[in-house]
C-alpha cells in the first residue's frame, strides 16, 4: 500500500494486515521534457499573473466545477492569479459546463481540454506557481499528482488526503484542508485559496520557500530508496 491509512480506510484488508507492506510513492524528479512551450504566450497569460496549474484528465469525478467556483469565489483574481486548467476531455457536454461556470465574467480562467504530452509537461510545471487539486478525500487516498509537483518544486492546493498524513509537516509545505461533507469543501477551498493569496500578497517568494521545501522531501522518498522494500516483497 502506498500510505499507512490504507489499513484504515479499506476494512477488506485487515485480515491481510501481517503481509501488507507500505511503500509510499516515489518521484517524477526529472521525468518530464521541457523547453517547447511558453505557456504564457500559447495561453495569453498575462507576465504578471501567478499561474495555478490543474493538470490530468478532466471529468466530474476530479471536481473541476468545485475548483472553478472557488476561484471565482475567492479574492485571487484581484491579486494577479491565473487558474490553468489543462487536460483531455473527450465530453464536449462537461466541456461546455465548465467554461460557462466562469460566466465570462472571470478571464483568468484559462482552458485547454488536450491531453499534454511527457515531452512538453515539463514546460507547465515549471513555468506554473502552484498546483491545485480538489479531489474527494472520500474516494482518493493517494495522489500521485502530489508527488509529481512536489518532484518540480512546486507546492500544491488539495484536501487532507489520506498519505499527506504520512508526511511531517504537510501543512508548512502545502495549502491543505479539511472538510466533513461535500457542502463544506466549496467553503473550505475558498478560504484556502484567500490564505494562500494573502500569503503571497505579504512574502513574495512563499510559494518557492514551499516549493523547495517540498522538492527536499521528494529527494529522499524516490524510487530509488524505495527500491530494496520492493525487492523485498518478494521474499514472502
Amino acid at each position: 500500500m502506498l500510505c499507512n491509512a490504507t489499513l484504515d480506510e479499506v476494512p477488506e484488508l485487515q485480515i491481510w494486515k501481517k503481509k501488507v507492506v507500505m511503500i509510499p510513492h516515489g518521484d517524477y524528479i526529472g521525468n518530464f521534457g521541457e523547453g517547447n512551450v511558453n505557456i504564457r504566450e500559447k495561453y495569453g497569460i498575462p507576465a504578471d499573473k501567478k499561474i495555478i496549474l490543474f493538470t490530468g484528465k478532466i471529468g466530474p469525478y476530479k471536481n473541476i466545477e468545485l475548483l472553478v467556483n472557488a476561484f471565482v469565489k475567492s479574492q485571487l483574481a484581484k491579486m494577479n492569479f491565473a487558474l490553468l486548467l489543462c487536460g483531455s476531455c473527450s465530453n464536449e457536454t462537461y466541456r461546455k459546463k465548465l467554461v460557462l461556470l466562469a460566466d465570462n465574467s472571470c478571464p483568468e480562467i484559462f482552458y485547454d481540454f488536450e491531453y499534454v504530452p511527457n515531452e512538453l509537461m515539463g514546460d507547465y510545471l515549471n513555468q506554473s506557481d502552484i498546483l491545485a487539486a480538489p479531489y474527494s478525500k472520500e474516494s482518493i487516498l493517494n495522489s500521485g499528482t502530489l508527488w509529481m509537483a512536489f518532484s518540480y518544486k512546486k507546492s500544491m492546493i488539495c484536501p487532507l488526503l489520506a498519505c499527506m498524513k504520512d508526511v511531517n509537516g504537510i501543512d508548512k509545505i502545502t495549502y491543505t484542508y479539511d472538510y466533513e461533507n461535500s457542502g463544506e469543501h466549496l467553503t473550505r477551498l475558498v478560504q484556502t485559496l484567500n490564505i494562500m493569496g494573502d500569503d503571497v500578497h505579504q512574502n513574495a517568494s512563499i510559494l518557492r520557500e514551499k516549493g523547495y521545501a517540498a522538492f527536499l522531501l521528494m529527494t529522499k522518498q524516490t524510487w530509488a530508496s524505495s527500491k530494496q522494500n520492493w525487492l523485498n516483497l518478494y521474499n514472502f
